[in-house]
């Protein structure tokens, strides 16, 4: 074998690599691939619903249309009132929703039968509305938490609170959660209202007592983070803190917890990972852009949307990023609406539907 003859052999043998490794890690990248984009004139509010093959649309000018989840074509649309429509949720053909400018603020909708199940004009003003498994629904704003029956709108009782309750209510076992400007975590008993324990977080955990958001784990471990950057686990059962991270920047979104694992962005850009159980990192990534969305998971792989649309892939495990895509826009809503697909809108009033697909 001669000397042309060896270096032929080993270039073909490093070309051979090379289109291997290309091949493996263009296998490897994920690509986000929109199927259809839909603009509308008032503007869009949040949250927008999926109930079977259609997408339930609230809008800032007192509308609702129904989408085509498929294609995005409109099927139906409903006027409401004065918009906008505000904190709707959904629960056996039911809607529930908040006018803010009509006298009748609260309403329920029932989609199937195009008919009102209850207009409503609240003693309070309210901030929200959250349906639960039962006849009632759980209303309240920043003092008052209350709930209402909701086929006559009868109440079934009120609670006034001397400090304010900075947390949209949790409702866990015909328990309800909520989260206290005080840096206390009360919970309600969901047939009465009636404080049922009252659990305080030490003053240093909360600092200036600005609590942003909570998310719940089956072993009634809480999770819950401050705008100041703070972030802290919290058994319900022993009543106590199971640990507390200082991410020394602010924090928009709620965490997400999966297999054993909680993952939390901060404003600056960085993406966390930390052991669920004892609070310690297992890695961490700054993608240097604002993040203003939850983080989500989606084909086993940590998916972060950024405010300017670029959109990370991570291994959850290691932290590797895997790959990057980006959509146009800003980015102010963005949810996971399918096992494989995300609903975005941003800033032009549009809303579009990305299917997340591995190569």
């Amino acid at each position: 074998m001669n000397f042309i003859t060896i270096n032929l052999l080993f270039f073909n043998l490093f070309l051979g690599t090379f289109i291997l490794a290309q091949d493996l890690n263009s296998s490897s990248k994920t690509k986000v691939l929109k199927k259809w984009s839909k603009e509308f004139i008032s503007g869009v509010s949040f949250p927008i619903i999926k109930k079977e093959d259609k997408l339930i649309t609230p809008l800032l000018d007192g509308n609702l249309q129904i989408l085509d989840f498929k294609t995005g074509e409109r099927i139906n649309r409903y006027n409401f009132g004065k918009g906008p429509i505000l904190e709707m949720s959904y629960f056996n053909s039911n809607l529930s929703f908040i006018m803010p400018l009509e006298k009748k603020s609260l309403r329920i909708y029932n989609i199937d039968l195009e008919k009102y199940i209850l207009k409503k004009k609240n003693k309070f003003t309210l901030k929200y509305s959250v349906q639960s498994e039962s006849d009632s629904l759980i209303i309240g704003n920043d003092y008052r938490i209350g709930s209402i029956n909701k086929i006559n709108g009868d109440e079934n009782w009120v609670v006034k609170f001397e400090t304010p309750i900075v947390s949209k209510p949790y409702i866990l076992d015909k328990k309800i959660i909520v989260l206290n400007q005080n840096n206390e975590i009360l919970i309600l008993s969901f047939n009465n209202g009636e404080i049922i324990s009252r659990n305080k977080i030490k003053e240093d955990v909360l600092s200036k007592k600005l609590l942003r958001s909570l998310s719940l784990q089956k072993n009634d471990n809480l999770y819950v983070t401050s705008y100041l950057g703070n972030f802290f686990s919290f058994n319900l059962i022993e009543n106590k803190n199971n640990w507390l991270v200082k991410l020394n920047n602010y924090i928009y979104v709620s965490p997400i917890i999966n297999e054993g694992n909680v993952f939390v962005c901060d404003a600056s850009g960085k993406v966390i990972s930390l052991n669920a159980s004892n609070g310690y990192l297992n890695w961490e990534f700054d993608t240097k852009l604002l993040i203003n969305q939850d983080p989500m998971i989606i084909n086993d792989e940590l998916m972060i949307i950024t405010e300017v649309g670029k959109i990370f892939f991570f291994d959850q495990l290691k932290g590797d990023m895997l790959s990057s895509s980006e959509i146009d826009g800003r980015v102010m809503f963005a949810k996971k609406i399918d096992e494989f697909k995300i609903l975005v809108a941003n800033d032009s009033k549009k809303i579009s539907l990305f299917e997340i697909k591995n190569n």
